[in-house]
């Protein structure tokens, strides 16, 4: 009777452990990447350190791998979650062979729920004010602020305590970022020679971020949930009717999950006669693989090392 017992009880645990690693198999081949580009290098026994920026919001995970010694960007993929859990492509991230070679870390946070504070008004002690007054807060989460060094301003954003957990316990000394101020950034760091008002959108799944600079300075920043392109155009000549600026003269730059034949596209170019797609970054270097993505695609991952 007592080997009987032991028996079933030895089939119980077999069966448990054959149980669990099929589940862990299936989700391992469950992760697969919208969008996935990587250089050969990563196959071999890479040498140096490198950076993992990680941009999470809307649905959307996308993470870039960055060669410091090298200048240079190696890698990049994009998920679409809750088809995979951000957990689950986090762990599928420690398990790669390339991660112990990672000294830091920077996530890039994708929400409305962030407002610009000038330096001179900033107090850290009172940054829930900050965010209380413009956009409503929950127990739930926490209210963190960032300076972005070109705009001379805070960023002060929300996040959900839950989240923000997640990856403070993945990734310790994580930067957290709100993805304001990576597009910031580098939009000033380019313009800083410019002698004219100039309008950058960067387009996302759900939002768009609308900036606007003038000699070199920034004149406007908000950011807009929208769903169709009427919402699009609506939201960028209110802006420019308001700053006195001329559609027809001014210079656009587009960002983000744009294309030339899409909807957005065509009644922006209706209205805004001076349209120009981003080109990637000139102060990195990027592997031959990233000639497979639209130039203007990508353009906050890549500007995040910046705030890093």
């Amino acid at each position: 009777m007592l080997i009987f017992k032991f028996s079933v009880l030895q089939n119980l645990l077999t069966f448990a452990c054959l149980n669990f690693i099929g589940k862990f198999m299936n989700q391992t081949f469950a992760i697969k990447p919208l969008v996935s580009v990587k250089d050969e290098s990563l196959d071999t026994n890479l040498q140096g350190k490198l950076h993992l920026s990680i941009q999470s919001g809307e649905g959307r995970l996308a993470w870039a791998l960055f060669h410091i010694a090298d200048n240079k960007y190696l890698a990049l993929e994009s998920y679409s979650y809750p088809k995979v859990g951000e957990e689950e492509v986090l762990n599928y991230l420690k398990s790669l062979p390339w991660f112990g070679n990672v000294s830091s870390v920077s996530l890039a946070v994708v929400s409305d729920k962030t407002t610009l504070v000038p330096e001179p008004l900033f107090d850290e002690k009172v940054k829930h004010s900050f965010g209380d007054f413009n956009f409503p807060s929950a127990e739930n989460q926490t209210m963190l602020a960032a300076k972005v060094r070109s705009a001379g301003c805070f960023v002060v954003f929300a996040l959900s305590k839950q989240k923000e957990l997640l990856y403070r316990n993945f990734f310790s000394g994580i930067k957290i970022l709100h993805v304001s101020m990576p597009l910031l950034e580098s939009v000033l760091t380019n313009d800083k020679n410019e002698s004219s008002e100039k309008a950058y959108l960067n387009i996302r799944s759900k939002s768009m971020e609308l900036i606007i600079t003038k000699n070199g300075s920034l004149l406007y920043y908000n950011c807009f949930a929208y769903t169709t392109g009427e919402d699009v155009i609506y939201y960028l000549l209110f802006a420019l009717e308001q700053l006195k600026l001329n559609p027809e003269s001014i210079s656009l730059e587009l960002m983000g999950e744009v294309e030339k034949n899409d909807s957005v596209y065509s009644i922006i170019h209706k209205y805004v006669r001076i349209v120009n797609f981003t080109p990637r970054s000139s102060r990195f270097d990027f592997s031959y693989r990233f000639s497979e993505l639209p130039q203007h695609t990508f353009y906050t991952l890549y500007s995040q090392y910046l705030c890093a």
